[in-house]
């Protein structure tokens, strides 16, 4: 079970880090592909921009730090926001 705590955006990284949401993104990207999930072309872009960063969120850039538990795990994560979106909107997190 996960319990949300606190969500803070970022506006400038000192670092480079890994994207939690283009996790769930990139291991779904076949269904997506084939045509299961059908992305704009703003969304397609922002995949591609990830995809060339390989999947990593670069220094200086805007993101999303979220921190909750997780089965009574303490657990921190970052988020590209637009992946982000793309995750929620398309229902890509597991529940």
């Amino acid at each position: 079970m996960y319990d949300h705590l606190r969500t803070v955006i970022v506006k400038k990284t000192r670092k480079e880090h890994e994207c939690n949401a283009s996790i769930w993104l990139s291991e779904q990207l076949c269904e997506i592909r084939s045509g299961w999930v059908h992305l704009t072309f703003t969304e397609w872009r922002a995949v591609i921009r990830m995809m060339r960063n390989h999947w990593k969120i670069p220094k200086g850039s805007t993101c999303e730090y979220f921190v909750g538990i997780y089965d009574g795990d303490f657990f921190a994560t970052y988020n590209d926001p637009e992946i982000h979106r793309i995750c929620v909107k398309y229902e890509l997190y597991d529940d």
